[in-house]
């Protein structure tokens, strides 16, 4: 017998075949959020603002200009810029050009600027004003000015258009003709391109596609991520040439948000004048920054509490006395986590039901990094094989995938960082607790190894950042040849304070295991940090080996201030 049952009907293809790029976001926070404002803040404090609307027709026409100047599809065109409006420009017109934005790290060194625009082979490049030394260091540094066909210079420092070093940026926008820009419908192409910060070798390009980019800028709006919205005013002090600033330019425009762009002062004192002045509501960046912004709340004394900011850290976790600091002015810190890899953050710590209790508890769950977005999942392994799911969750290597995730580095080098099933090694060991939440420990790198058994710095530095004479701290590991390695701690103390370093060493004794805890504090006026705000460990490592330490100041480490050895 036929069956005459019915049929559902069949739907084309093409039906919510929705092509997810950055065109259509400009598009959307042009003709939705059209009136917002945007801050740009320059070198002198001047703030320049203007409104969606002028960000979108000055990005269509950089993309016209650029097109112009013979842009093909998939070239790189780089920008070495601070946090400006024309940065945010380059963000949407490069990618609607059909191009790749290559954000170059403004803290490299001349040869590693050399070596990346090179590597990305980037045509063009667009430049500000006062970064143009570092340009011409590494366009002398590589002989050929680095393979760059055409310099754009942006007058941000400078009222002048003009400069020998290349084109008006402004001049550029002026003439650009009225060409067809293309139509973007693959959403998989690459739209931005970023380099690692080359702690473990040499930085290593991450092309994000167009889809990857949205989907990570919805996320972070959501409520799982940054939860912002229209009415929000936001301030990253995470650099624009770091992993897109973590996506937050996008987010921010997409949500609405009126956006604040501090330029190169992200100092605690410009940052709470801003604060202050526009009525920011959201910032982000590393702790180092929070950590002098915290400094300038104290110093100015009592004032009303700024019990409207919201400020999400990440790059580096933040110690528990930074998150109580800034709490104590009425100010929420969460973290993000997340890796060049991985288009930005992949996890943020909100509170759960049942999490939300005494500020202890409260600050206890939100040192650890958070639950993973829900584009995103996370795993553990050991000795290669995905961590037993028991209920004390076992610390492993952190591996992760997603929708924002990258699939290969550029020119598919380190292919050994992805397994065959489509997970990142990323290099970290964490856990993850019973409600979800990851906890990054370490670097694999960083973790001490003494006498067989495994130490994490971080809990022993938030502890003795518990001592409100320490500004902050970081331990490593020294060669030792009894135990292999045993912890140093290098200590740098809030201004004037002193502090008695055996008791410190007896105090840690009631709280840890005994071979936990550091051989040795050495004080300094500073810790070194990398191009991403991050305690440059690697350096402190280099320095206890070239024996450096209160027995031997002085020479190449002239910032030490003394220190005392603790026992063995």
């Amino acid at each position: 017998m036929p069956n005459h049952q019915p049929q559902p009907p069949v739907l084309a293809a093409t039906t919510m075949d929705y092509q997810l790029t950055l065109d259509k976001c400009l598009s959307h926070a042009d003709v939705v959020h059209g009136e917002q404002e945007i801050l740009s803040c320059r070198p002198d404090g001047r703030i320049d603002r203007y409104r969606f609307r002028d960000l979108a027709c000055r990005a269509r026409r950089l993309a016209m200009a650029l097109i112009d100047a013979g842009l093909k599809p998939g070239d790189r065109v780089a920008t070495l810029m601070r946090n400006n409006s024309a940065h945010l420009e380059a963000y949407f017109g490069v990618p609607m050009a059909g191009g790749i934005l290559h954000t170059v790290n403004v803290r490299f060194r001349a040869e590693e600027i050399a070596y990346v625009l090179k590597d990305a082979g980037s045509r063009f490049l667009i430049v500000d004003d006062d970064l143009l030394p570092l340009w011409s260091e590494a366009a002398a540094a590589d002989g050929d000015g680095a393979a760059v066909e055409q310099v754009f210079v942006h007058a941000y420092a400078a009222d002048d258009a003009g400069h020998a070093a290349g084109r008006s940026y402004e001049a550029l926008l002026a003439g650009a003709g009225e060409v067809p820009l293309p139509d973007l419908q693959d959403e998989r192409a690459g739209a931005t391109l970023c380099y690692t910060g080359g702690t473990t070798g040499r930085p290593k390009g991450v092309v994000y596609s167009h889809r990857a980019l949205v989907l990570h800028a919805l996320a972070e709006m959501s409520s799982a991520g940054f939860g912002y919205g229209m009415n929000d005013v936001i301030l990253p002090a995470v650099p624009m040439f770091h992993v897109n600033a973590w996506g937050i330019p996008y987010s921010a425009l997409m949500a609405g948000a009126r956006l604040v762009l501090p330029g190169p002062d992200v100092g605690g004192a410009a940052l709470l004048r801003l604060v202050e002045a526009e009525g920011v509501t959201f910032m982000a960046g590393v702790p180092t920054v929070w950590a002098n912004f915290l400094e300038c709340l104290e110093a100015r004394g009592r004032a009303r509490p700024l019990d409207t900011l919201r400020i999400l850290t990440g790059g580096a976790a933040p110690h528990k006395a930074l998150i109580d600091g800034l709490a104590r002015h009425g100010i929420e810190m969460f973290q993000g986590w997340g890796m060049t890899e991985t288009s930005g953050v992949v996890a943020v710590c909100h509170l759960k039901p049942g999490t939300d209790g005494p500020p202890e508890r409260r600050a206890e769950v939100l040192t650890r990094q958070g639950l993973p977005l829900p584009i995103a999942q996370v795993r553990l392994v050991e000795s290669g094989t995905p961590a037993a799911g028991a209920p004390h969750r076992p610390v492993g290597g952190i591996e992760v995938r997603g929708a924002s995730v990258t699939g290969s580095y550029l020119h598919g080098v380190k292919p050994e960082k992805w397994t065959g099933d489509g997970w990142l090694r990323t290099g970290d060991i964490g856990s993850l607790d019973a409600l979800g939440y990851l906890t990054v420990l370490e670097r694999e790198e960083d973790l001490i190894k003494s006498g067989g058994e495994w130490i994490a710095p971080r809990d022993v530095e938030d502890a003795i950042m518990e001592d409100a004479r320490v500004a902050t701290c970081a331990m490593v590991a020294r060669p030792d040849i009894r135990w292999g390695e045993r912890p140093v701690a290098f200590v740098v103390l809030a201004g004037g304070a002193s502090v008695d370093w055996l008791a410190l060493g007896r105090d840690l004794e009631r709280r840890f295991p005994r071979y936990w805890l550091p051989d040795e504090f050495i004080e300094v006026a500073s810790l070194p940090y990398t191009s991403v705000g991050k305690v440059d460990r690697k350096l402190l490592k280099q320095r206890l080996g070239d024996g450096a330490g209160p027995d031997h100041p002085g020479g190449p480490h002239d910032d030490i201030i003394g220190g005392a050895r603790h026992g063995s």
